[in-house]
């Protein structure tokens, strides 16, 4: 929503004249660019900020905002990428500083990072690899490989694990998401999966079976 707003706000608002100093017209869009960059290099310097809170409530607090403005600040630029607002640089750049290890003592990045990283592959995705943009692409699969190791590493949480996997697998089926392959499905092929898991015999067949007698529907009853 928030996206489409500003794809309709960049194409309807007048440039303004250039800022004292500056020969560049003010525009929405340029506007909003820097405000995305704003943004993201602030959640991370809020981020280095957390270990000087000394209260742990605070910091808990503190942690959830950081977490909440790097995934909203990282979901608002992908979806700005799929309206073609923003450039593919921009996500590459995004990614490579979402993944990198901050600490030096890990090999790991922080987990709202890895978390944004896997959101925004799965908004951004399927653009990018399919993108005339050979070194985007290349850029996409050197990603997904440093996604894969990290899902093997025992330093990230279970929880991560299971998104990135979901993310690379879903990288391999075409940038379908599992929950979309599934919903795709048939009703009556549901059904079916779920009565094999369970040994029944299918409605299907059953209607199909001869009615037993009365006295033996009675003693399968008792």
């Amino acid at each position: 929503m928030y996206a489409d707003l500003c794809l309709s706000l960049s194409k309807e608002l007048p440039s303004f004249p250039p800022a004292e100093g500056d020969d560049k017209p003010v525009m929405f869009r340029r506007v909003l660019l820097n405000t995305c960059q704003d943004e993201f290099e602030g959640a991370a310097a809020a981020r280095e900020e957390l270990a000087l809170i000394s209260s742990a409530d605070e910091r808990a607090a503190a942690e959830k905002r950081v977490k909440s403005r790097t995934l909203g600040t990282v979901r608002l630029i992908a979806e700005l990428y799929r309206k073609e607002v923003v450039k593919e640089a921009i996500i590459t750049v995004c990614l490579r500083e979402l993944l990198e290890a901050r600490d030096s003592s890990s090999s790991v990045p922080p987990e709202e990072n890895v978390e944004s990283a896997c959101e925004m592959i799965t908004v951004t995705g399927k653009m990018l690899a399919g993108s005339e943009n050979k070194k985007a692409r290349d850029t996409l699969d050197g990603y997904l490989a440093r996604l894969s190791r990290l899902s093997s590493d025992k330093a990230m949480p279970s929880r991560l694990r299971f998104l990135i996997r979901d993310v690379l697998d879903m990288s391999k089926n075409k940038w379908v998401p599992r929950r979309e392959t599934f919903t795709a499905k048939k009703l009556e092929q549901v059904h079916a999966e779920a009565e094999a898991e369970l040994g029944m015999v299918s409605s299907k067949i059953g209607a199909d079976l001869p009615a037993l007698p009365a006295q033996a529907r009675l003693a399968a009853e008792d």
